[in-house]
C-alpha cells in the first residue's frame, strides 16, 4: 500500500522480503554452519597466537641470535634502559663479584648516575664460540663507552668476554622457548671507575 495516495501498490514495486539466515535450510543443516562458523574462528585465533608466539621466538642462527642480543643491548644502553639491558642476564648470574640481583641494581645505579651513555661494540670485534650441544656459548668482543655523569665526563675501551645460555622462557606465559642469557661477564667493570 502506497501511504501517500492509500492506493495498493503494485507487486511488482513492493520491496522483497530479507531472507533470513538459514531459512529454507533444515535444523540439521543450521546448525552445521553454525557449528562450521565456531570451528572457523577457532581456527583464526589459533592461527593468531602461533604467529604471535612465533613473532617472540628468537631467528636466525645460534650466532645470529647473539649478535642480536648484543646489538639490542648496545641500543638499551644507550636509552639508559636499565630493564632493556637487565633482560639479557640470567637468573643465574654470577662473575664472582655480582650475582643476578646486584648485577641489576648496578645496571641501574649506573644509569641513574650518568645523564648520557654511548656504547659501541664493532661487529668486527665480536668472536663467539658455541658448545657442540648448541646450548653455552662464549663471547668476546672490544667495546667503548662513554658517559656524562654526577662524576663528570669519562670514556674507557675495554675487551669483554661473556658466557651465555640458553635459558628457559615462556612466551605469553604459557609456550615454552629457550633464550640466550649473560651468565656471567669479566672485562666490563673498568665502566665503574
Amino acid at each position: 500500500m502506497d501511504y501517500r495516495t492509500r492506493k495498493p501498490t503494485p507487486a511488482a514495486t513492493r520491496p522483497a522480503r530479507r531472507a533470513r539466515l538459514g531459512s529454507g535450510l533444515s535444523p540439521a543443516a543450521t546448525r552445521g554452519l553454525v557449528v562450521l562458523a565456531v570451528i572457523a574462528v577457532l581456527a583464526g585465533l589459533a592461527y593468531g597466537v602461533k604467529v604471535a608466539v612465533d613473532a617472540k621466538r628468537p631467528k636466525g642462527t645460534d650466532d645470529e641470535q647473539i649478535r642480536r642480543m648484543l646489538y639490542e643491548g648496545e641500543q638499551a644502553a644507550e636509552r639508559r634502559d636499565a630493564a632493556g639491558v637487565s633482560r639479557y642476564m640470567s637468573n643465574d648470574y654470577d662473575d664472582g663479584t655480582f650475582r643476578a640481583a646486584q648485577i641489576r641494581y648496578q645496571i641501574g645505579q649506573w644509569f641513574r648516575d650518568n645523564s648520557s651513555v654511548d656504547v659501541e661494540i664493532p661487529s668486527e670485534t665480536i668472536e663467539t664460540e658455541i658448545d657442540p650441544g648448541g646450548q653455552t656459548a662464549r663471547v668476546q668482543f672490544r667495546m667503548t663507552v662513554g658517559r656524562r655523569g654526577v662524576n663528570g665526563n669519562s670514556g674507557a675501551e675495554m675487551e669483554v668476554v661473556l658466557r651465555l645460555k640458553k635459558d628457559p622462557v615462556y612466551y605469553f606465559g604459557v609456550f615454552p622457548g629457550r633464550e640466550w642469557r649473560v651468565v656471567s661477564a669479566g672485562g666490563w667493570q673498568a665502566i665503574l671507575d
